[in-house]
């Protein structure tokens, strides 16, 4: 990460296209910017206020709340 060759190899371990497929992370610039470098949807797991800004993008506060928001995504 960030760079598309990573996601893409996930991708095709998987068996999913990049449309298709949610990346949570933690890390703005290396999971939710490179994931959506590479055509993924992204989903910034923010644990407190400090870890900076989402830039509009949807958020988590932990991964306890991934579950409800993959029942409304629509990848």
């Amino acid at each position: 990460k960030p760079h598309p060759a990573m996601f893409a190899a996930a991708l095709a371990k998987v068996g999913v296209s990049a449309n298709e497929a949610l990346h949570v992370g933690d890390g703005f610039e290396s999971d939710v910017l490179g994931a959506e470098g590479a055509g993924l949807h992204a989903l910034f797991l923010q644990r407190d206020e400090t870890s900076g800004d989402s830039g509009g993008r949807p958020v988590v506060r932990s991964l306890s709340e991934v579950p409800a928001y993959v029942r409304t995504f629509r990848g």
